[in-house]
């Protein structure tokens, strides 16, 4: 599964800070969606601002506290990188559900061996100095054990560097200035792209992968809506809280108790709608024309009886 959008950078972003409260149609606050640095959730916001008035806001987080942000509350749901930690040893504190995968990269600096090379082993890393940046979400130790991935653990192969950089950025920045290598998802690598480094396949390297994470407990209903789309289903065939809600609200409209004001989450109701009350105002255009000319038939008819 690896059909990861090629744009690593999203659109129509905010710019980082706290996010804007955006008033809802119904009142409640603008839907918030937190991403991880590389990841592009372009597609499926296309697909949100079809499907529903509710706004969206793009909130940027950093790798290693995009889960966080999502239990404090500072989003409603997030895209995030794998493995990301759904329990709290207790009990499930966080849905999530894969996406795609992503494929390691080894970047190296243009002048280095291994960048002639069409892709690099995990043997071929044992006598270089591998970077490890403290965002990395790789779990080393499953990769050496074959376990599945489960926690962000261990540590790359090769020579550690003398330090671990703050971030891919920093790492790709010292493997530009001609030391060591550094392994990354390709988005990041993309993400971080410069002239002086190229990005060779990693063989045999660790999995990772981008997943959409949500509250396990009082979350958004609409989190339910964003799993529709990201998972592709159509708006007819939604489970989510939107679709449930324009039914009720339908519903309601046709048995005449529509509460005034009320605003429907979907476009396509709101079209339908629309449609129905121009076809009623017609109708109604229709039956007063058909009555005014009766009327004049009428009227014509008793004025020549009396002039007779």
């Amino acid at each position: 599964m690896n059909d990861a959008p090629e744009d690593t950078q999203p659109e129509d972003t905010q710019p980082e800070g706290s996010p804007i409260e955006v008033a809802r149609p119904d009142g409640r606050r603008a839907f918030r969606l937190g991403y991880v640095p590389g990841v592009n959730p372009a597609k499926w916001i296309r697909t949100w601002r079809a499907r529903l008035t509710v706004p969206l806001d793009l909130v940027p987080l950093e790798s290693d506290d995009a889960g966080e942000a999502v239990r404090a509350g500072q989003v409603e749901a997030a895209l995030v990188r794998r493995p990301a930690a759904t329990h709290d040893g207790y009990e499930r504190i966080l849905h999530a559900i894969p996406l795609y995968d992503e494929v390691p990269v080894v970047v190296v600096g243009k002048e280095h061996l291994l960048s002639l090379a069409d892709e690099v082993t995990l043997e071929e890393l044992a006598d270089e100095t591998v970077w490890h940046p403290l965002d990395d979400r790789f779990d080393w130790d499953a990769l050496a054990s074959g376990a599945e991935p489960a926690t962000i653990s261990g540590t790359p192969p090769g020579e550690p560097g003398y330090m671990r950089p703050a971030h891919a950025k920093e790492a790709v920045e010292i493997v530009a200035s001609g030391v060591g290598v550094v392994v990354l998802p390709m988005s990041l690598a993309r993400l971080h792209h410069r002239r002086d480094v190229v990005a060779v396949p990693l063989a045999g390297g660790p999995t990772s992968g981008v997943s959409l994470a949500w509250p396990a407990l009082d979350g958004d209903p609409l989190c339910e809506e964003l799993v529709g789309i990201v998972r592709g289903r159509s708006v007819n065939s939604s489970r989510g809280a939107a679709a449930q809600d324009q039914a009720a609200q339908d519903g309601a409209e046709r048995k005449g108790g529509a509460t005034a004001g009320t605003t429907a989450l979907t476009r396509t109701g709101e079209a339908r709608r629309k449609k129905n009350a121009a076809a009623r105002a017609q109708a109604d255009r229709t039956a007063a024309q058909q009555r005014k000319r009766g009327d004049q038939s009428r009227a014509k008819g008793k004025g020549t009886k009396r002039g007779r």
